[in-house]
C-alpha cells in the first residue's frame, strides 16, 4: 500500500516569501547623482575665491572651489542641503611670515561671511532636483 504526499496548502506561499526576501534590495538601480554648474555672489557681487560646502540632511557633505564667482560641484544627492562659505587662504608666505611673502599685511575676514561658514549656523539652505543643472547662490 503506498501513501501519496500531499503538499501543505501553504507552502506556495512560502516558497513564494522566501523568495521575495531572499532578493530584496537587488536592483542594478543606482542613486541618482547630479552636477551643479553655479555663481555665487556676495552683495550682489561675484565672490573672487573660497571654497562652498554643501551639507545633506543624512550627513553627506561636498565642495566645490570658487573662481571667479563659478563653481562646480559632482555627485551631489539631490535634497534639501544646507551650503556654506570658506574664504581662500590669504597667506603664500611662510607660516613663520605674518606678513606673506609680499611683505604686506593679511586683509582681515569680512564679519558677515564668518555666519556662513557652519552648517548649524548658515541660512543658506536649497533644495536640489534629480533634473537640476544649474544653481545661483546670493550670500546677502
Amino acid at each position: 500500500m503506498s501513501k501519496k504526499m500531499t503538499l501543505p496548502a501553504f507552502l506556495p506561499s512560502i516558497v513564494l516569501l522566501t523568495l521575495l526576501i531572499l532578493t530584496a534590495g537587488c536592483s542594478d538601480r543606482k542613486p541618482v547623482r547630479v552636477t551643479l554648474d553655479g555663481t555665487v555672489t556676495y552683495k550682489g557681487l561675484p565672490l573672487k575665491s573660497g571654497m562652498l560646502g554643501f551639507h545633506g540632511e543624512q550627513g553627506d557633505h561636498w565642495t566645490a572651489n570658487i573662481n571667479d564667482g563659478k563653481f562646480i560641484v559632482t555627485d551631489l544627492a539631490p535634497g534639501k542641503l544646507k551650503v556654506t562659505y570658506v574664504e581662500a587662504p590669504h597667506n603664500f608666505g611662510s607660516s613663520s611670515d605674518k606678513a606673506g611673502s609680499s611683505g604686506k599685511s593679511l586683509p582681515s575676514s569680512d564679519a558677515g561671511l564668518m555666519k556662513y561658514s557652519s552648517p548649524d549656523q548658515t541660512t543658506l539652505e536649497y533644495t536640489i532636483t534629480e533634473d537640476q543643472k544649474k544653481l545661483e547662490i546670493q550670500i546677502p
